[in-house]
C-alpha cells in the first residue's frame, strides 16, 4: 500500500496535498508527484518529528548559552569597574591631589637620568621608604622633590616600579626580552631598597618562573650577568663562625646594607619603619635561587671565559653552588 506525496520545488520537502503551503519556504510551487510506501511514510513522519525536536532543543541550548554569555559579560564588566576603581580611586583621593617629583641621578656623576611626577598616595601605599619620607617634614617635603642616586636606582628597574605603582604589576620591555631575568633581579633589588615587600615578592616569583621555563631561561652569558648583579646587590646568606671558621646558612634575607642604613637614619629622626616580613627558614632566597639553578647548567656555563672571572669576583657564589650540589645529592646508606 502506498500514499501519494508532492515535492516542494523550493526546499524539496514532501507534502500530502498538492495545494499545501510549506511553512519553511512559503511557496505553492508543487511540480512533482511521488508514490511512497506507507512504511516509508511513517519513517518520514518520524524523521520530521525528530527534526523538529532537535531544532527545539538547539534553540533552547542557544537560549541557555546566550544567557550564560550575558552573565559572563556582566561579571566581566563588574570586574572591569572594580579594577578601574582600585586603580583610579586612589588618584582622586585627597592625599593624591599632589605629586612628588622623583629624580634618578647617576651614582657617580650625579647627572639627571630620568624624572617622574608620582602621586604621593600611591608612593606611600607601595613603598615604606616613601611613606616614611612623606611623613617627615624635611627638605624633600618642602621642595616636593627627592633624588635617588644609589647603584640600584636603575632607570629600567624604576620604570618597572612606576608601572607597578599604578597597575600592581609590571612588564619587561621587548628591548630587554633576552635579559628579562636580569631586569627582574634589578626590580627586586630596587624594591628591597624602597622597602616594598609586595614588589619584592612579585619580582622574585617572575625571576623564578623565567629560570624554571626552558623557553625563557637565559643564555649562559646572560646568566653570568644575572649572578653578578645579584651577588653585587645582596648581602651574604651565610655567616662565618669566628671561633672555628665554619660557615652556616642564615636567613632568609637578601636585605641590602643600604636599606638597613635608611632604617637607621630614619630611626635617628624617631621614625620607625615596619619590618619587612621575613621569609620562612626553608624558603629559598635570591642567591640560593641562582646558585641552585647554576647546578643544572654547569657543564655549559663553565666553557665561558667570563665564568672564571665571576667565581674570582664572587667566591661566595662558588661556595653556594657547591653547597647546593652537596645538598641535592642523595644520601648514601652507611
Amino acid at each position: 500500500m502506498s500514499e501519494t506525496f508532492y515535492e516542494c520545488s523550493a526546499c524539496y520537502s514532501l507534502h500530502a496535498t498538492k495545494d499545501t503551503c510549506h511553512a519553511g519556504c512559503g511557496v505553492y510551487n508543487i511540480s512533482k508527484r511521488f508514490h511512497v510506501d506507507q512504511n516509508i511514510s511513517k519513517i518520514l513522519d518520524q524523521y520530521e518529528k525528530e527534526k523538529c525536536k532537535l531544532i527545539a532543543e538547539h534553540e533552547k541550548e542557544q537560549s541557555v548559552l546566550q544567557a550564560k554569555i550575558e552573565i559572563l559579560l556582566a561579571e566581566a564588566e563588574r570586574q572591569k569597574r572594580r579594577v578601574a576603581a582600585e586603580i583610579f580611586d586612589p588618584l582622586t583621593s585627597k592625599e593624591n591631589q599632589s605629586t612628588m617629583t622623583v629624580i634618578l641621578a647617576g651614582p657617580s656623576t650625579g647627572a639627571t637620568v630620568a624624572t617622574y611626577a608620582l602621586h604621593k598616595g600611591l608612593l606611600s601605599r607601595a613603598s615604606e621608604y616613601f611613606k616614611a619620607l612623606l611623613r617627615f617634614p624635611g627638605t624633600e617635603m618642602e621642595t616636593g622633590t627627592v633624588t635617588l642616586s644609589e647603584r640600584v636606582d636603575h632607570p629600567v628597574a624604576f620604570a618597572c616600579f612606576v608601572q607597578y605603582l599604578y597597575t600592581d604589576t609590571y612588564t619587561v620591555s621587548e628591548s630587554y626580552t633576552n635579559c628579562a631575568s636580569i631586569v627582574h633581579a634589578m626590580v627586586y633589588l630596587l624594591a628591597n631598597r624602597l622597602l616594598s615587600p609586595a614588589l619584592m615578592s612579585c619580582s622574585f616569583q617572575r625571576l623564578k618562573h623565567v629560570l624554571a621555563d626552558p623557553e625563557t631561561s637565559p643564555e649562559d652569558l646572560v646568566f653570568v650577568g644575572l649572578v653578578d648583579v645579584i651577588y653585587r646587590g645582596t648581602a651574604s646568606s651565610r655567616s662565618v663562625n669566628a671561633e672555628d671558621g665554619t660557615a652556616t646558612n642564615i636567613r632568609a634575607g637578601d636585605n641590602l646594607a643600604e636599606a638597613d642604613g635608611i632604617r637607621r637614619k630614619l630611626a635617628e629622626l624617631h621614625i620607625e619603619l615596619p619590618a619587612v616580613a621575613e621569609e620562612e627558614s626553608d624558603e629559598i632566597t635570591l642567591r640560593v635561587l641562582v646558585a641552585k639553578h647554576a647546578t643544572t647548567r654547569l657543564r655549559s656555563v663553565q666553557t665561558l671565559p667570563e665564568w672564571k672571572g665571576l667565581l674570582m669576583n664572587h667566591p661566595e657564589f662558588a661556595e653556594d653552588v657547591l653547597f647546593q650540589q652537596q645538598k641535592d645529592e642523595p644520601e648514601t646508606s652507611k
